[in-house]
């Protein structure tokens, strides 16, 4: 957890904690929808190429009297707290092992104003399923399907020379023609190949072959930008062969590539993506 991730949690607890019960201000729907979208986004965690597992069940709990203020709305608030739930994930690129549920609890140490969350990874028959370790953030659709460029060879045929009619024996000038057919095949053209670096506030850094990610969490990104403005996981840059390819990670502010978000853009030697206040330079050259 990076030095903003620990600020903001150590923000939350105190608005949750002592700001809670100096003034009793009471609980409202949009602080619990916020809070199960953190704690999805605290549970994710990478289980495999392309896919990202989070938590399914959430308990909130509450206090006395904040529970019985809710209780007359407990299910449609139910209702659109797992909506809530549903929508992040999609945004998000999320999965579940489950159906997502979302349930109320009384908690007796627990003031007016205060509340926790606490979820699980549950099984659609209820049992519990093992949470893997936090990864953080959450697998790209580029980590799923790579962009991969066509084999040099895969739209050529195996050359095979004509048979010519066999000369006669008195016709020695035959030998040339046999020659001729048993010319070798020309080499195919090597495949290009780029290194492709980054600056960042002056420093430069070599990218990776494969996918590179740019964010606010150094627990979560291979490149750490420290900027408000930047998402946990804003961006990545993706290598394969001779192209780079920048894609935006659903980011709050967005990524901007000569002026306009992008979504997914292929980099040229010399652009610039913006993430916040950040400038990020992007630079190649062919690989040696």
């Amino acid at each position: 957890m990076g030095l903003l991730d620990r600020f903001e949690k150590g923000l939350e607890n105190v608005v949750n904690g002592a700001f809670a019960k100096a003034f009793r201000s009471q609980v409202e729907p949009v602080e619990l929808a916020g809070a199960l979208r953190r704690e999805a986004d605290n549970k994710a965690a990478v289980v495999s190429r392309g896919r990202t597992l989070t938590a399914n069940h959430y308990v909130i709990e509450l206090s006395q009297t904040d529970h019985d203020r809710l209780s007359g709305l407990e299910s449609e608030l139910r209702s659109d707290l797992r909506q809530v739930v549903g929508d992040h994930a999609v945004e998000q690129a999320y999965s579940f092992v489950g159906p997502v549920s979302v349930e109320f609890a009384l908690a007796d140490d627990l003031d007016t104003g205060m509340y926790r969350v606490v979820s699980s990874t549950q099984r659609p028959d209820g049992s519990p399923a093992a949470q893997p370790a936090n990864r953080g953030g959450y697998d790209p659709i580029s980590r799923a399907n790579p962009i991969v460029g066509e084999s040099p060879n895969s739209g050529s045929r195996p050359v095979t020379p004509c048979r010519s009619p066999e000369p006669a024996r008195s016709t020695p000038a035959a030998a040339p023609r046999q020659n001729s057919a048993a010319r070798p095949a020309p080499a195919p053209a090597p495949a290009r190949s780029i290194e492709a670096s980054v600056t960042i506030d002056g420093r430069t850094q070599m990218l990776r072959q494969g996918t590179n990610t740019f964010g606010r969490s150094s627990s979560s990104s291979d490149f750490v930008i420290d900027d408000p403005g930047v998402s946990r996981r804003h961006f990545e840059i993706v290598v394969e062969g001779d192209r780079a390819v920048a894609n935006d990670l659903g980011s709050t502010n967005g990524t901007l590539l000569h002026g306009r978000k992008l979504t997914s853009a292929t980099l040229s030697d010399g652009d610039v993506l913006l993430a916040g206040e950040a400038e990020v330079h992007y630079n190649e050259r062919d690989a040696q």
